[in-house]
């Protein structure tokens, strides 16, 4: 009986080690035997696993360098230098147009030969391999920096930077493209930020609106329109995006301004506006509907000389304030600027506005029942706004128009014209976020790839103890405008 079971087990055994064994095809007959490679049978592909960039891409061309410790951080606590146990590689590919390359860093590893005691590990040294902006990804900062700058200050879409890349030998799919679009907006959603708490010092800022498109997949294949908003006093802007075109969104976008806000006559601002700032009217959104007829019409053009002469008078404050001080970049220059708008406002503006109201009035009760005309929706404009477009005689500081907000929204033209529509909802803080950084860059005049290669890993260390919620750095001298003043960058003064 024991003699049978040993038998059994036995044979149990050997069935279960059977089935176990990989299968073996059956023989060809005349078939070469192809012989198994010593690597192939040690380290066999992980299913899945990625490749690096130089395998994936073989036509790049790679630049390696070594990133090692100096030699005298290779001793340890006795005294004794320590032995290279290794080595890790790191490869990014690198976009620098028109030239597309792979950057291979390779990082040696150092151990202690002192023997483990009391369990305290062997003490170690080599330079960490630095985080990227995509995390896992193989796409450099750099390569990312440039892909935002290429969309958000060229207006050029990513599908065209493909195109680009795929000409240098890196054809790249849109997912990637597009994973390290979404990284490089989220990285930049501090900065713009700070850019924010920034214009709340400002003593005048200008506000303004454009529609955006963005992809809703309850529509059937088509587009919603939705808001981006613009803040900027000239030398740096903010960019704030809502997912509809709702009145309610104004009170975000001047939440904790308190200062002067110059703004058209879209009925949320004046909601908005009564939680902090003061509101001031924009001449050119008054003139505007008599300037597009100026030619056809012998009223519309009375009314565009005189807001002629309003803004001749402005460009005569400007001549004496540089007369009398010519370095705009002197602090004196701006109060030099003020006192001569306020003795020319006084002096001839005041009388200019006067008549603007007298032909606007005319103008209103001549064709006061054809509501279509465009002189009798620019008099009705300004008969109904008087108030918030007569704030510039009493107070020097403001401008006449917020055209440096609409400034600001040119490149969301562009943009909406080239790219066509935001993915998703995501999509709309990160560009908004982008633009503002980028943006500023342009009124700072400073390179943004510099900027950006250079606040990079500060914004990847806030980003790591943001998540840790650990005490964050501060960013307040790392704006484009603080950037360029700490470097004596060129910032000019707007008055």
């Amino acid at each position: 009986m024991e003699s049978f079971l040993r038998a059994a087990l036995a044979a149990a055994a050997q069935a279960e080690m059977q089935a176990s064994a990989p299968a073996t095809p059956p023989a060809t007959p005349n078939a070469p035997i192809a012989p198994q490679t010593a690597a192939a049978a040690k380290t066999p592909q992980r299913r899945g696993a990625r490749q690096k960039p130089s395998v994936t891409y073989p036509a790049l061309e790679v630049e390696e360098s070594i990133a090692d410790v100096p030699e005298q951080d290779r001793i340890d606590s006795a005294g004794q230098p320590m032995v290279k146990v290794g080595e890790e590689t790191a490869e990014e590919i690198v976009l620098n147009p028109p030239r597309v390359f792979i950057k291979r860093t390779i990082h040696p590893r150092y151990r202690s030969t002192q023997p483990v005691i009391d369990g305290q590990p062997a003490e170690r040294a080599g330079v960490p391999v630095p985080e990227r902006i995509v995390i896992g990804g193989f796409l450099s900062d750099v390569t990312v920096n440039a892909l935002l700058i290429g969309k958000f200050a060229d207006a050029t879409p990513c599908n065209r930077t493909l195109e680009i890349m795929a000409r240098a030998g890196c054809r790249l799919t849109a997912s990637v493209v597009d994973q390290a679009a979404s990284a490089g907006g989220d990285l930049l959603i501090p900065m713009a930020q700070q850019i924010r708490q920034s214009l709340r010092s400002a003593p005048v800022v200008g506000v303004d609106a454009a529609h955006m498109r963005c992809r809703d997949d309850r529509l059937h294949r088509k587009c919603r329109r939705t808001l981006i908003y613009t803040v900027t006093d000239g030398t740096e802007a903010w960019y704030h995006w809502v997912p509809d075109e709702t009145h309610a969104h104004g009170a975000e976008v001047v939440a904790g301004f308190h200062h002067w806000a110059i703004a058209d006559a879209w009925p949320g601002w004046p909601e908005a506006l009564a939680i902090g700032a003061r509101l001031a009217g924009c001449i050119a959104h008054a003139r505007r509907p008599f300037s597009r007829f100026e030619e056809d019409d012998r009223d519309a053009a009375t009314m565009v000389a005189l807001f002629a002469e309003l803004y001749g008078i402005e460009d005569v404050a400007h001549e004496e304030a540089t007369t009398e001080c010519p370095d705009e970049r002197s602090p004196a220059w701006i109060p030099t600027l003020y006192r001569h708008r306020r003795r020319l406002r006084d002096r001839i503006s005041r009388g200019i506005m006067q008549r603007i109201r007298d032909f606007a009035t005319v103008l209103d009760q001549r064709h006061g029942g054809t509501s279509g005309h465009p002189c009798a929706r620019g008099s009705r404009y300004i008969l109904n706004n008087w108030y918030e477009l007569t704030k510039f005689l009493d107070h020097p500081e403001l401008r006449l128009d917020n055209n440096l907000a609409e400034g600001d929204l040119r490149m969301v033209a562009l943009i909406r014209k080239n790219s066509l529509f935001l993915g998703a909802e995501s999509a709309g803080p990160r560009a908004a976020a982008s633009l503002s950084v980028i943006r500023s860059c342009r009124l700072a005049r400073v390179n943004p790839h510099e900027y950006l290669a250079d606040i990079t890993p500060v914004l990847i260390r806030h980003r790591r103890l943001a998540r840790a919620n650990l005490p964050t750095p501060d960013l307040v001298n790392l704006t484009p405008k603080a950037w360029a003043r700490d470097r004596q960058k060129i910032i000019r003064h707007v008055g």
